[in-house]
C-alpha cells in the first residue's frame, strides 16, 4: 500500500470508525489487509468504543502514548499499580458477541495485562501480552453473552506499562444460553418455611425451562412456565445443617444451552439461640456508624461505616458456657466491602473470619464452624475503608455437643456439659478420674465449678481421642461421662487450576474470593456429616463462600513444576509441605503440558512427598492420587497417562507406599461437566468432590483404618 493509500486509510478511519473495515476492502480490494482487518466480522454491525469517548472512565493516571498505530487519534498508557481503564458499551441488541481489544506496543509494555469482561454470567479475566500484536484488533476469549451493557476493564499491575485504546464488540447472531437471576445463599431457622422465587431470561425472548438438582427431602420446586420458578421447603428441627442446591435455566430450543447457580441453604437450629441486635446493651462502636438504607435489616435497622479502623463490637453474655455456632446478619449495598474482617474471641483466643458483604445480605451467615465460649462471647466487625461495612446482628446457637475438634499443636479450651444436671443442682464439681485421659492428649480441669477444661494434644498423632470426667453434685450424687476430642487431620488439596478452582455458580475464572473448585462441595458435605479436618496450603482462594480456603492448586503448573518447583528451594511440594504440614494429600496433576508429562513426573511428586515424610519436620502421610479428568474433545492421551499412573501407583502400593488411587476421569460426563476444554463446571466439581469424599470417609485399604473421624 502506497503513502497516499495510507493517508486515505487514516482519514477514513478518523471519519467513520464503524464503516472503516468495509470501506477499506471496497477501495483497495487487498486480500491480505482484508484478512487481518475483517477477521472480527462485517462492518455496520460492530460496536466500537475508543478511549476518551462517552462511556469510558479511568482510575489512576493514564497518559497519551507515543506507541505506533493507535486506534483513532491516540492511545493511553499507565504504569501505576491498581490503575484501570473501563469501557462501558451500551448495546441496543442484547445477545452473543465476540470482543476485541486494540492496543499499542512499546518496549516496556507488560507481557501479562489482565482485561476483565463482565457479561450476564459475571466477570472473567483474559490476560494479553502487549509487547506484541499492537495496532490491530485482538480477540478476547471466544464469545460473551451481554445484556444491554458490556463492561470491559483494562487493569495495570505495574509490571510494565499498560495500554488502553479501543474495544470492539461483534454480534455473532447465534443462540445464547438463558441467564438465571442471582439467587444467593439462603438461611432459615429449623421449623420455619423457606420460600423464594427463581427467575431467568433469554435474550431471544423465549421462556427458559427451569429445573433443580439436589433438593432436600421435603423441599419442592415448581417451574411456573413464565420464566419464574417457586421454591418451598417447610423445614423441621431435624433438618439442621448445610445443603447445596443447583438451579438450572435451559434454553427452550437448545437443551445444551443452560445457565445455572448452586446455592447453599443453611438450616439453623434456633432453639436456645441468643441474638444481639445493633444498638442493644452489650454493643459498642469505635468511629462513625450510621443507619443504613440497605434492605432487609435484622430488627428496625442496620448500621454502616466507611472509616478506616472503625469497628463495631457485640459482647454477648452467656448463662451457659460451652460450644456455639456463630452467625452474622448484614445488609447489602452497592459499595459494600467484599472483604470484611469479623474477629471472634472465645476461650482459645481471637480468630478472624472474612466475609463478602456485597452478597448474602438480609439473612444469617455462619462464621466458621464452632466456637467455645466461657461466660462472654465477643464478636467485632471491622471496617478497612475499602468500601462500606455493615454491622447489624449476631446470633449464637449452642451445639450441646460432647465432641470437639482441635489442631494437634493447640491447647483446646472448652466447657464440659453438666451431664445429669436437671437444673436443680446448686453446686457442681467437675473432675477427671485416675486413668481417665485418652491416648492422644491430656485433659485438665481449669475451673471445677463450671467444667472449664483444657486439652493438650501430644503433637504427634491425629484422630479420635476420648477422656472421662465426673460431675459431682447432680441428682443421684455423681455421673461419669465421656468427652470426645478429634485432633484434626490436615488435608492439602494439591494440583493446578482444577484444584484451585475455575468455576463457581456458572462464572468461569471469577474473582479469587469465589474460586473454590471441588473444595467447597467437599467441605460442605464433610462438615454437615460431622467430619473434622483442616485444609492447608500456601494459597488462599474462595474466602467469601468457604470457611476453610487454603490449598496448593497452582494455575498453569505442570506435574514437573509441582515436583521440583519453579524456583527450587522456595516452592514445590517439599517446600509447601514443610511450610504447611499435611496428613492427607489430594493429588490431581498432569493436565498442564500433558503431551510432555508422564507417570514418572507423578512419581517425582510422590518421591518428594516421601522425602518430606522422612525429613526432620515430616510425618506419615496418605496420598489420595487421582486419575485425572478428561477433556473436550475427549483426549486419548489422558487415558494413556492415567493407565501408566495407575500401574506406577500399584507398584508403589505393593512396596508399602500409603497411596489410595481414585478415578476422577470416569466421574465426569463429557462435555456437559466442563466449563471449557479442561476445567470442570459446578456440576463437574460436585462429581469430583464425591470421588474424594468416598476415599476420605471409607477405610484406607492399605491400613484398614478410617481416613477421617467424625463427631458422633
Amino acid at each position: 500500500m502506497g503513502q497516499s493509500a495510507m493517508q486515505m486509510l487514516s482519514c477514513l478511519k478518523a471519519a467513520s470508525k464503524i464503516s472503516f473495515l468495509s470501506v477499506v476492502v471496497y477501495l483497495f480490494g487487498v486480500p491480505a489487509v482484508a484478512a487481518v482487518l475483517l477477521g472480527p466480522g462485517l462492518a455496520g454491525a460492530d460496536v466500537i468504543q475508543d478511549d476518551g469517548e462517552s462511556g469510558t472512565s479511568a482510575i489512576g493516571a493514564w497518559h497519551i502514548s507515543s506507541g505506533a498505530n493507535p486506534y483513532g487519534s491516540d492511545s493511553l498508557y499507565s504504569r501505576g499499580i491498581g490503575d484501570s481503564y473501563t469501557f462501558n458499551v451500551n448495546l441496543a441488541t442484547p445477545g452473543e458477541y465476540q470482543v476485541f481489544a486494540w492496543w499499542t506496543e512499546w518496549g516496556n509494555r507488560s507481557s501479562s495485562v489482565p482485561i476483565d469482561i463482565t457479561d450476564l454470567g459475571g466477570t472473567a479475566t483474559v490476560t494479553v501480552n502487549q509487547l506484541r500484536d499492537g495496532g490491530q484488533w485482538n480477540q478476547l476469549g471466544t464469545t460473551w453473552n451481554f445484556g444491554t451493557t458490556a463492561t470491559i476493564t483494562v487493569r495495570s499491575l505495574g509490571n510494565g506499562t499498560t495500554s488502553a485504546d479501543a474495544i470492539m464488540l461483534v454480534p455473532t447472531g447465534g443462540n445464547v444460553a438463558p441467564v438465571l437471576a442471582t439467587i444467593g445463599n439462603q438461611s432459615v431457622n429449623g421449623g420455619n418455611t423457606l420460600a423464594f422465587t427463581v427467575s431467568a431470561t433469554d435474550s431471544d425472548g423465549t421462556i427458559p425451562v427451569l429445573s433443580t438438582t439436589g433438593l432436600p427431602s421435603g423441599a419442592a420446586f415448581i417451574d411456573n412456565s413464565d420464566g419464574t420458578g417457586s421454591f418451598s421447603w417447610p423445614t423441621t428441627s431435624s433438618d439442621t445443617g448445610t445443603y447445596n442446591i443447583s438451579f438450572v435455566a435451559t434454553d427452550a430450543s437448545d437443551p445444551t444451552l443452560t445457565g445455572s447457580e448452586t446455592i447453599t441453604v443453611l438450616v439453623v437450629d434456633g432453639a436456645g439461640a441468643l441474638v444481639q441486635d445493633d444498638g442493644e446493651s452489650g454493643t459498642s462502636a469505635i468511629g462513625a456508624w450510621n443507619i443504613s438504607s440497605g434492605a432487609n435489616p435484622y430488627g428496625s435497622d442496620s448500621l454502616y461505616s466507611r472509616g478506616i479502623g472503625d469497628s463495631y463490637t457485640f459482647n454477648v453474655n452467656l448463662a451457659t458456657p460451652g460450644e456455639y455456632q456463630v452467625f452474622a446478619w448484614w445488609t447489602e449495598w452497592g459499595n459494600r466491602s467484599s472483604s470484611v474482617p469479623i474477629d471472634i474471641t472465645d476461650l482459645g483466643g481471637t480468630a478472624t473470619v472474612t466475609v463478602n458483604q456485597l452478597r448474602d445480605g438480609g439473612q444469617w451467615n455462619q462464621l466458621g464452624t464452632t466456637w467455645n465460649f466461657g461466660t462472654t462471647a465477643t464478636i467485632t466487625v471491622r471496617s478497612l475503608g475499602n468500601g462500606t461495612t455493615s454491622a447489624d446482628a449476631i446470633m449464637l446457637v449452642p451445639t450441646a455437643g460432647s465432641c470437639v475438634a482441635t489442631s494437634r499443636y493447640d491447647v483446646f479450651r472448652g466447657v464440659l456439659p453438666a451431664t445429669g444436671d436437671d437444673g436443680t443442682s446448686t453446686s457442681l464439681f467437675f473432675s477427671i478420674p485416675a486413668g481417665g485421659n485418652g491416648a492422644l492428649g491430656t485433659a485438665t480441669i481449669v475451673d471445677p465449678t463450671t467444667g472449664e477444661f483444657e486439652y493438650l494434644p501430644d503433637g504427634d498423632l491425629w484422630g479420635k481421642d476420648s477422656f472421662n470426667y465426673v460431675v459431682d453434685g447432680v441428682a443421684g450424687g455423681s455421673v461419669t461421662s465421656s468427652f470426645t476430642v478429634i485432633i484434626e487431620p490436615r488435608i492439602m488439596p494439591l494440583g493446578d487450576s482444577i484444584t484451585g478452582g475455575s468455576a463457581f455458580n456458572g462464572v468461569n475464572f471469577g474473582t479469587g474470593d469465589l474460586r473454590v473448585g471441588y473444595r467447597k462441595p467437599l467441605f460442605d458435605t464433610l462438615d454437615i456429616s460431622g467430619y473434622k479436618f483442616d485444609f492447608v496450603g500456601s494459597l488462599e482462594h474462595g474466602w467469601a463462600v468457604l470457611p476453610d480456603f487454603q490449598h496448593e492448586g497452582h494455575g498453569g503448573w505442570s506435574a514437573f513444576d509441582i515436583a521440583w518447583g519453579r524456583n527450587p528451594g522456595t516452592d514445590g511440594v517439599f517446600v509447601w509441605l514443610d511450610d504447611n504440614p499435611a496428613d492427607i494429600v489430594l493429588l490431581h496433576a498432569g493436565t498442564n503440558d500433558l503431551a510432555n508429562t508422564t507417570e514418572f513426573d507423578i512419581a517425582d511428586i510422590l518421591n518428594e512427598i516421601d522425602r518430606w515424610e522422612n525429613s526432620a519436620g515430616g510425618n506419615p502421610l496418605t496420598v489420595i492420587l487421582a486419575l485425572i479428568i478428561d477433556q473436550d474433545p475427549i483426549n486419548s492421551g489422558v487415558t494413556t497417562f492415567n493407565n501408566n499412573v495407575l500401574a506406577m501407583a500399584n507398584n508403589r502400593i505393593t512396596a508399602g507406599d500409603d497411596i489410595i488411587v481414585v478415578n476422577q476421569q470416569n466421574a465426569l460426563v463429557y462435555p456437559d461437566d466442563l466449563s471449557d476444554n479442561v476445567h470442570p463446571n459446578d456440576n463437574g466439581y460436585a462429581r469430583m468432590a464425591n470421588v474424594w469424599l468416598d476415599a476420605l470417609t471409607n477405610l484406607n485399604p492399605n491400613t484398614d483404618e478410617v481416613v477421617l473421624d467424625m463427631c458422633p
